[in-house]
């Protein structure tokens, strides 16, 4: 699904990965005033693979890769730590999104904010991180930092890279340990990090709240 800028010249591209079996349809709605604000921005929203989920015993269920618990995911946790909730091919595909951005419409990563919602800001941030160059900045609702964007963060400084994070104090699905310790990551690897805390609010009430 793409938006394309509605004012020219498009100066700049937002890259937005939906949640867990969600659609890039869900998030139509509630980014439109970003749109109307940003009209020189050009909006992608790629769309999960269907893919067997161990959690759901096999189920295909839209994913960018594969979760093993259907509890919440927490620090420490199966998930928090599972390689596999961003699948290779998946990363390939959106690193080549940005490729096509800068070689195609001449777009440079450098123009792009990469961001998503709960496993698609785990998305995100991998995507992000583990690109060749940097990207404009990162946006993680209700996520967490996975083991490839951990050792980016541990192997070299990203000082002042704009990052915004956002959770739900009381999410039940990403625990807000995770968004905590995302913050605490980034900010020690030299991010300008911006968090904002969704008092008393859930996962997906967080993900739509007043502060995102």
């Amino acid at each position: 699904l793409v938006f394309e800028p509605t004012a020219r010249p498009c100066e700049a591209a937002v890259v937005w990965l939906h949640g867990f079996g969600d659609g890039p349809e869900g998030w139509t709605e509630a980014l439109q005033d970003a749109r109307r604000m940003l009209p020189q921005m050009k909006w992608l929203h790629p769309r999960a693979p269907l893919l067997p989920q161990t959690c759901y015993n096999g189920q295909r269920v839209p994913g960018w890769g594969t979760y093993c618990e259907e509890c919440c995911t927490t620090l420490g946790s199966v998930d928090y730590n599972g390689a596999g909730i961003v699948s290779e091919a998946v990363l390939a595909e959106l690193h080549g999104i940005l490729d096509s951005l800068d070689a195609e419409e001449g777009i440079a990563p450098e123009r792009v904010v990469v961001g998503g919602f709960s496993m698609g800001a785990a998305a995100a941030a991998e995507a992000a991180l583990r690109y060749h160059r940097q990207v404009a900045g990162l946006v993680m609702l209700n996520g967490w930092l996975l083991p490839g964007a951990r050792e980016v963060l541990e192997a070299r400084s990203i000082e002042g890279f704009p990052m915004l994070l956002s959770h739900g104090s009381r999410d039940e699905q990403v625990g807000f340990d995770c968004g905590q310790e995302a913050a605490r990551l980034l900010k020690q690897a030299g991010a300008d990090v911006r968090f904002q805390v969704q008092e008393g609010l859930e996962h997906v009430a967080s993900g739509f709240g007043p502060g995102t």
